[in-house]
């Protein structure tokens, strides 16, 4: 797609090659975008386009190799984590750091607006790759799109391909668990979350389940009820809630 104008019709399954220029980019939309090499000048080089989250212009990576809808750098995580007004929650760890996850209110790309997506925000205080800028587009948002590119003006087009609600997946129970020399310990609450409504605390300590077994108990279907035996502060209590959606 970079070293030839195309189409990525990824809702028809199909890659379309304009060998000799497309034609004309007639029911598309230009979008604010660079395509250009990071670093060495060989090999492909990357799309990056400027697209509005919460209406805030942020600077993204194309990338159909990622699996999620879009993931915010800590530069971009700094200026957009104020403007959002529900609730984080608390999903994944890479290393020593934890990521939340939140709902924009709207991304847009050009004219294509997707209502109220999940956002993974990176932590603030870790510095993003700058082959990254801001952040990632990736496939469970790009799948909705026909994506078309002018090599020689180094432009990205593109054009809603179907109106099919983007795949969701966060963690709904609301809490993050660490091993921690063979006791489970709860390492994060979401904001809002049923574990958080239930009286859950980080800190506390997950009783009678190993560290697996706990994971799986807490990760059962949506509606399915969670009963946990904590300790905290030496003092038991059983916690009781059921996996709804919060965000």
């Amino acid at each position: 797609m970079t070293q030839l104008d195309s189409d990525l019709d990824l809702p028809a399954g199909e890659w379309r090659l304009y060998p000799d220029g497309r034609p004309s980019h007639e029911g598309f939309t230009q979008v604010d975008s660079d395509i250009t090499h990071v670093g060495s000048p060989e090999g492909s080089a990357y799309i990056f386009a400027k697209i509005a989250v919460n209406d805030v212009p942020t600077d993204l990576i194309v990338d159909t190799g990622a699996p999620g809808q879009l993931y915010l750098g800590s530069s971009a995580t700094k200026r957009l984590e104020p403007l959002f007004t529900n609730l984080a929650s608390r999903d994944r760890r890479e290393g020593p750091r934890l990521s939340r996850v939140v709902r924009a209110d709207t991304v847009q790309v050009g004219d294509v607006l997707f209502q109220r997506p999940l956002v993974p925000l990176d932590d603030p205080d870790h510095a993003t790759s700058s082959r990254l800028r801001e952040g990632i587009i990736g496939l469970a948002l790009l799948e909705h799109m026909i994506l078309s590119t002018d090599v020689r003006a180094r432009k990205l087009w593109v054009r809603r391909g179907n109106d099919t609600k983007p795949y969701e997946d966060y963690n709904i129970s609301g809490l993050w668990l660490s091993e921690e020399k063979g006791r489970v310990i709860v390492a994060d609450v979401g904001q809002g979350s049923p574990a958080k409504a239930a009286g859950v605390h980080i800190g506390d300590e997950v009783k009678g389940l190993e560290f697996r077994n706990a994971i799986r108990h807490i990760n059962q279907p949506i509606g399915s009820l969670v009963q946990l035996m904590l300790e905290r502060d030496g003092n038991p209590m059983e916690i009781k809630f059921h996996r709804t959606p919060y965000l």
